[in-house]
């Protein structure tokens, strides 16, 4: 398991990297040795099952460093993922080949999310982002990428759906340190660009 980037936020928090090198049969041995399984099945793309799987498996291992006792990871009622014991925040994300998991044992919701930069954001710049991100990327890829994970990772924390990104999530990244609003909520929220994927993370 390459896990390959762990980051403690004081004692209450971490959240991990895992590059994906594992095919799903292994990955369901190794979710065995923790001692949960999960289907997935409902998920019909293979590789999307595989990083399901992986950041399920990325949630326990980060879980046990930090002596979190959790049962399974199940839904909430909106939808995400969640701890079946313990009463940590949980987020996960998966992109192509890496899946990402963050735990907060003293934050009500937390949220995260990793993309590897890619152009096709240009082509829904103007519907998810407003006339000042779009300024402050200035059709940049990486930038673009950042304001797409800010706002994902804003969207899980906050949970309740029916946002559009453009209106009702805000992220200003001319501040130091990055800023992110939520109909006015503002949770921390940072990011970072580890080679190849750009992370944000927030929690409150």
């Amino acid at each position: 398991m390459p896990l390959v980037k762990k980051v403690f936020i004081e004692n209450y928090a971490v959240w991990g990297i895992w590059q994906i090198d594992e095919n799903i049969d292994q990955l369901h041995e190794f979710l065995a040795t923790l001692g949960v399984s999960y289907s997935c099945l409902h998920i019909q793309a293979v590789e999307k099952r595989k990083e399901s799987l992986a950041a399920r498996a990325l949630a326990h291992v980060l879980a046990r460093d930090i002596q979190l006792n959790t049962g399974k990871i199940v839904l909430d009622r909106w939808g995400s993922p969640c701890w079946e014991c313990a009463t940590a925040a949980l987020s996960l994300s998966h992109t192509r080949g890496f899946a990402a998991a963050f735990i907060h044992c003293s934050a009500t919701s937390c949220g995260i999310d990793i993309e590897r930069p890619t152009p096709r954001l240009l082509k829904v710049a103007t519907r998810v982002f407003s006339p000042q991100e779009l300024a402050w990327a200035d059709n940049r890829i990486e930038q673009l990428t950042v304001l797409w994970c800010a706002k994902e990772a804003l969207y899980k924390w906050y949970k309740v759906g029916h946002l559009d990104f453009r209106t009702h999530i805000a992220v200003h990244l001319q501040d130091h340190p990055i800023r992110g609003l939520v109909h006015h909520l503002q949770p921390h929220l940072q990011y970072v660009y580890s080679e190849p994927l750009v992370v944000a993370y927030c929690w409150l």
